[in-house]
């Protein structure tokens, strides 16, 4: 059996039409399916998405497609892909993304190099919530090849170290899945099964890093937005007092925070040209607003900003 280098999955849950089709075009566009693998997990989609992906998986056979007839949730869901995965890393990535040219060689790369002891790497996108996120002016779900661009050339083999990463696209060596294990089922649905995995690979030593020149567009929590507001406050609220039991801490928006303090300041200690710190810096500067807002609003008004994302 030949082994991959990458093996992708791709959790998909209804919303076939405005998030998966798009998701797989993106992909064969612009992924190596001779090198990589391609795994395609349903969780039980109401809607046309498994009929649609049984005729994928006829149309590109090198593809494995997997249906299942539970919605197991996030973790579950992602983690009967990493079973059938066979590759020297595993790359979970949303189904409301889409990916850009040369994307796993740019993940990848900085494994590759081993300048650090990185446990996972994710690329920066437009919609994340801490400083993985840039902003790009004009971005569309219609340009963001174009426009991602002139970042992610720019800062070409550019990764900077954070303590928290959004898994809408993480690459997993295997070696952290043997060490470590799959993502932890007990979070359900979904939410905080991330921050405890990025928790998990800290505490055995090693490094998260967000690579500069890797743009990935996600259009953002497709599927909690269908949620009733308390249904998810409930999931939100019983997931993060599971996370804070489980590590002993007390998590908060104040990480966020300071997540973005950590950032700027290694831009400070940069060697790079000035143009290019400033052109970064500029990137996430205009989320500056909303973190810090969240940081010093009430549990109300928390909600309330919940709302309008």
């Amino acid at each position: 059996c030949l082994t991959m280098k990458a093996s992708i999955i791709v959790l998909a849950y209804n919303q076939v039409n405005e998030t998966t089709k798009p998701c797989l075009e993106s992909l064969l566009k612009h992924t190596d399916l001779q090198k990589h693998e391609l795994i395609i997990v349903d969780n039980a989609s109401a809607d046309s998405t498994p009929e649609y992906l049984t005729q994928f998986g006829k149309d590109h056979p090198e593809i494995k497609i997997i249906l299942n007839e539970t919605n197991f949730g996030y973790a579950k869901g992602n983690n009967i892909g990493m079973e059938a995965a066979s590759g020297d890393f595993v790359i979970l990535l949303n189904n409301d993304t889409a990916v850009t040219e040369n994307w796993v060689e740019s993940l990848l790369s900085h494994f590759e190099r081993g300048t650090q002891n990185w446990g996972l790497v994710s690329p920066v996108s437009n919609s994340v919530g801490n400083e993985q996120k840039i902003t790009i002016d004009g971005l569309t779900m219609e340009n963001y090849e174009s426009k991602s661009q002139p970042h992610t050339t720019q800062n070409k083999n550019v990764i900077f170290e954070t303590d928290m990463i959004g898994f809408f696209c993480v690459a997993i060596p295997r070696k952290i899945i043997d060490e470590l294990g799959v993502l932890d089922e007990k979070f359900g649905i979904g939410m905080f099964e991330d921050s405890d995995y990025c928790m998990r690979v800290m505490k055995a030593g090693y490094k998260l890093g967000v690579a500069e020149d890797c743009f990935v567009y996600h259009s953002g929590s497709v599927s909690f937005k269908k949620f009733e507001e308390e249904r998810y406050q409930d999931i939100f609220n019983t997931n993060k007092a599971y996370y804070n039991e489980k590590h002993g801490v007390n998590w908060s928006f104040s990480a966020i925070a300071k997540s973005y303090f950590n950032r700027f300041k290694l831009e400070l200690e940069s060697e790079d040209p000035p143009e290019k710190i400033v052109a970064r810096l500029k990137a996430r500067v205009n989320d500056l607003y909303g973190t810090f807002h969240i940081y010093h609003a009430t549990e109300n008004d928390r909600d309330a900003l919940k709302k309008q994302k």
